[in-house]
């Protein structure tokens, strides 16, 4: 069975919706936190520049892929460019540490 690794940054306003949608979903694993940082499209005239968003990382079952993309995209989408993104990386395989 492979995994991936799912991280998705959103607005903190999507938190309590994306969260609620994800513990539908059948996941390996969930955390989430706040985070802050300068975003993808910084303020320069701004006196600060940090952005918060909630930063979501997954373990999933590579054949959740998709369920988990609808997820995210009907509880954060709303049309604008600060909506947040999502990354996707091939974990191969994952073990409990008590079984090394």
């Amino acid at each position: 069975m492979n995994y991936l690794q799912v991280v998705v940054f959103v607005p903190v306003e999507c938190e309590e919706i994306l969260e609620n949608e994800l513990k539908k979903q059948d996941l390996v694993c969930l955390y989430f936190i706040r985070v802050r940082g300068y975003g993808c499209h910084p303020n320069y005239f701004s006196r600060n520049w940090f952005v918060q968003f909630v930063k979501f990382e997954l373990i999933i079952k590579e054949d959740r892929l998709d369920s988990i993309k609808y997820a995210v995209k009907s509880s954060c989408q709303v049309g604008s460019e600060d909506d947040g993104f999502i990354s996707v990386t091939s974990l191969g395989d994952i073990q409990a540490i008590k079984n090394l």
